[in-house]
């Protein structure tokens, strides 16, 4: 009977530190995919509601412009 050691409970499914440490990269890094996902609709939803705003800010200038051409023929 020979004794136990480190190696043979880590092989006989202990955890080892190196695991511990893989697993905690692991869900970080699909937080991390989550995170940039949250912040890729977050950022595209705002530039196209920017967007929207602006779009409602030009047209009464360009509306003003056409009316001025009109005055003008």
């Amino acid at each position: 009977m020979g004794s136990l050691s480190t190696e043979s409970v880590a092989e006989g499914g202990g955890r080892t530190e190196g695991t511990l440490i893989t697993d905690f990269v692991s869900i970080n890094g699909w937080l991390g995919l989550w995170l940039v996902a949250l912040l890729f609709v977050v950022g595209s939803s705002s530039i196209l509601l920017w967007n929207d705003r602006s779009v409602d800010a030009i047209i009464p200038v360009f509306q003003l412009q056409r009316e001025r051409w009109w005055r003008r023929c």
